[in-house]
């Protein structure tokens, strides 16, 4: 029966995205514009936020939300977590006990039992042979290695990982991508020593809590974590734009198109940069600055689409838009599928690779 409850009153979080703990209601609108940013450039769909008050402060709060029908809601009640000795950090280095501050995408679940169905992330059993490598002089610096000699004879440091903490545990992909040797190492949410143990630079809550956050996690929603104070937190709803984790890659003709500004995915329409792909399948694009309007030609057909404007003209057809045309750091945006099927060219998109297929076979 306390199974069931705990089931409904999880469910009846996520429906109604209110939640009363208590005296308590969290109103979650001053996170909202930061989720949406992250779910139109990343279709991320589940957002971690570890967040305190103070910088220097060890001690967090982890909450867990998802986007639905209804819009963000809170999943789980607000999880108690403990982060670095010394805090938070936007500029962490190696060896400074801070948690990084930032948004990042979450990794690969591992653990000691070799329980996989616990979660839908990708889960590795470690062994004793496991070690991520914290030693800035080796070239596996930040990486997961499987090595059988003595550890000690290859890196100046490193980090078990068939420990107690981390029993069950995710990677948190902080400086990986690229990796820049300093900058930090072996970052992860894993299980607490104790409500009142710091860690030396990773996320950790209990294990009750963080199986619970195992099992709501899911690939498939591109889940990101974002770590910081809430003054942080809201500096980065300014800067959100240009947290491409989870990018749209556009390939014409089997070819990968490079872009400045990556695809946007608002209202689940794919937005893209209208040059970087359309001139290349021979079509002519101009812009016109007086009236902040964009023409595409290309053979006998003719579109015209005005920035803000949710409608476009074919010939002289006017059409409606399901999303408007955008300006986006300084690069005009339009919906994808409409302009390359009134085209006639076929469009294809591939949820699992984040991958939009353009060729000129007719429709």
């Amino acid at each position: 029966m306390k199974t069931l409850f705990s089931f409904l009153l999880t469910a009846y979080i996520c429906i109604t995205g209110t939640v009363i703990y208590g005296n308590e209601v969290y109103n979650m609108s001053s996170l909202t514009a930061l989720f949406d940013k992250l779910n139109s450039s990343n279709g991320s769909k589940q957002i971690i936020v570890v967040s305190n008050e103070k910088e220097s402060q060890y001690k967090a709060t982890v909450e867990a939300y998802e986007k639905t029908f209804s819009g963000w809601v809170k999943c789980f009640p607000s999880m108690s977590a403990v982060i670095g000795s010394k805090g938070f950090s936007t500029k962490k280095v190696e060896g400074d006990l801070k948690s990084p501050a930032g948004i990042f995408r979450t990794g690969i679940a591992f653990g000691t039992p070799n329980t996989p169905s616990i979660t839908k992330l990708y889960y590795k059993n470690t062994t004793n042979n496991d070690y991520w490598i914290d030693d800035v002089s080796s070239p596996d610096y930040n990486t997961w290695v499987n090595f059988s000699g003595n550890p000690h004879s290859r890196w100046k440091s490193f980090e078990r990982l068939k420990i107690t903490e981390y029993k069950y545990a995710f990677v948190i992909e902080y400086n990986m991508s690229p990796i820049i040797k300093g900058n930090g190492s072996a970052i992860f949410f894993h299980i607490w020593k104790g409500s009142n143990i710091s860690t030396s630079g990773c996320t950790a809550v209990s294990e009750t809590n963080m199986l619970k956050l195992l099992g709501w996690l899911n690939p498939d929603k591109n889940p990101l974590i974002i770590q910081g104070t809430k003054s942080m937190l809201a500096k980065m709803s300014d800067d959100s734009n240009d947290n491409i984790l989870y990018p749209i890659k556009v390939k014409v003709n089997e070819e990968e198109i490079s872009f400045d500004v990556h695809p946007r995915v608002v209202n689940d329409r794919t937005l893209i940069p209208v040059r970087s792909v359309f001139q290349g399948l021979g079509a002519k694009v101009s812009w016109d600055e007086s009236t902040r309007t964009i023409t595409i030609i290309k053979g006998s057909t003719k579109i015209e689409l005005a920035s803000g404007n949710k409608w476009a003209y074919v010939g002289e057809k006017q059409v409606p838009l399901d999303v408007p045309v955008s300006i986006i750091n300084g690069r005009t945006m339009i919906p994808l599928r409409f302009i390359a099927e009134e085209l006639g060219l076929n469009v294809k998109w591939d949820g699992a690779l984040r991958t939009v297929f353009i060729n000129n076979t007719p429709l």
